[in-house]
């Protein structure tokens, strides 16, 4: 569907002695490949909206404007953004935005604005609720721990479960109890009314509650002992640890 050239090929996916390494581990390259910049920076003008994405990735990821630029422009241009520019192995749903949010992140590591960063982190929140997003943008703004963001992560939540995505939408929960954990406390006090929801909802919760440092916290956390999936009960025994410290 996005045919490529050898030369594209090769800038996108190759390392600094031309090894096949795949685009993950060539946004990870430090130093960045400077040399192979003016390159990169022409194939966003490509007709092929593929190696004009993933050029934007490595770019932004390097500590490049230029890419940053082009991934601002997709995220406002969102709904008419190609199909499938980063297909999910397992449901098929576009991950292109989480990949993004991912190279926002780098590109801040990388000695990138984070006034940027945090403008863009923002957008990303405000179409998080209309778009599929796996677990990046979690991570990212996990590690970043901006907190003047909370109530854009709240709104996030609350939209993106109304829209029917209950997973997804938990999984910003441990980030608003990180960022702010009475906002935190008071989403999943209201989430949890729901029995129904519990079981796609309780591993995010546990891990959510490991930032709230509260008897009723506690009192929650060890009621998720009752899922007996493994991922709940490893949750539950990390945040438990956290949290025996405190009282």
């Amino acid at each position: 569907m996005f045919p490529m050239t050898p030369d594209e090929y090769k800038l996108l996916y190759t390392d600094e002695d031309g090894v096949v390494v795949g685009l993950d581990e060539v946004q990870l390259i430090d130093p960045p490949i400077i040399e192979r910049v003016p390159a990169l920076i022409d194939l966003l003008d490509s007709t092929n909206h593929l190696v004009v994405y993933e050029s934007a990735l490595i770019l932004s990821a390097w500590g490049f404007d230029f890419g940053v630029d082009k991934i601002e422009l997709m995220i406002d241009s969102d709904s008419s953004l190609p199909v499938e520019l980063s297909p999910n192995r397992i449901n098929g749903e576009d991950n292109c935005f989480d990949e993004m949010a991912y190279a926002i992140y780098l590109y801040g590591l990388s000695g990138g604005s984070m006034t940027k960063v945090k403008e863009l982190f923002c957008k990303f929140l405000k179409i998080y609720p209309r778009h599929f997003f796996e677990s990046k943008l979690k991570y990212v703004l996990l590690k970043s721990n901006i907190c003047e963001l909370a109530d854009d992560v709240c709104m996030a939540i609350i939209t993106t479960h109304k829209n029917g995505r209950i997973y997804q939408a938990g999984q910003l929960l441990p980030v608003l109890s990180l960022y702010n954990p009475s906002k935190g406390w008071g989403v999943i006090s209201d989430l949890i009314t729901n029995k129904d929801l519990m079981p796609y909802l309780a591993v995010n919760i546990a891990e959510s509650l490991k930032f709230i440092k509260t008897r009723e916290s506690l009192d929650l956390l060890r009621s998720l002992m009752q899922f007996s999936r493994s991922e709940v009960a490893d949750e539950v025994q990390n945040s438990l640890s956290v949290l025996a410290d405190c009282f």
